[in-house]
């Protein structure tokens, strides 16, 4: 009997280590999901289309604004700069970039959290909204007062500073601003038409 002996050159391992590696970080990115808590309970996708993210970037950074926290020790505005961090690049499709709310937005698109009680997600994109402190929250991508897509989770964790608030809100993220509208059917049955 003979036996062979096969050697990998670094061209045929280095594919099965990176594979390796990406499993890991899958692994690791799934678990860390689970680990913390959040989930996403609910996605509505109203009047949203992909062609409105790309409209809104156009006109620099989406403001967030946010009202209430998820613990009572946090102010909106804190919350607020997080969560623009947090959701900075986190979608497919292009580039997209947060900031804290200051003032009302030139194209008219804002991404709207509210923790806590208080308004049912798609009539986030009012004025004032109505809100407390909690780790359930509404999120809505908005345009001119009017939800293109909204949501409602439990980001998991109370704290603002933590990995697992931050992987919510880029989920959330995420979920809001597809590259396209996961609802939509076609002209041919009038939907979203």
């Amino acid at each position: 009997a003979t036996t062979e002996i096969y050697t990998l050159s670094l061209h045929d391992a280095l594919p099965i280590c990176v594979m390796r590696v990406l499993a890991l970080v899958a692994i690791g990115a799934l678990a860390s999901c689970v680990a913390s808590g959040d989930r996403i309970s609910y996605v509505e996708y109203e009047g949203y289309s992909g062609a409105d993210l790309a409209e809104a970037i156009t006109h620099g950074p989406i403001p967030v604004r946010v009202f209430g926290a998820p613990s009572s020790g946090v102010t909106s505005e804190a919350a607020a700069v997080q969560i623009a961090s947090a959701m900075a690049g986190a979608n497919f499709g292009p580039v997209t970039e947060y900031v804290a709310y200051t003032t009302a937005p030139k194209a008219g698109y804002t991404m709207v959290v509210r923790f806590g009680d208080g308004a049912p997600s798609d009539r986030l994109c009012g004025e004032a909204v109505a809100a407390s402190a909690g780790t359930d929250y509404g999120t809505a991508f908005c345009k001119d007062g009017q939800a293109l897509s909204y949501l409602d989770g439990n980001v998991g964790t109370s704290s603002i500073y933590t990995p697992a608030f931050r992987v919510a809100m880029a989920s959330a993220a995420n979920e809001l601003l597809p590259i396209e509208n996961p609802e939509f059917v076609g002209c041919d049955n009038n939907r979203l038409c």
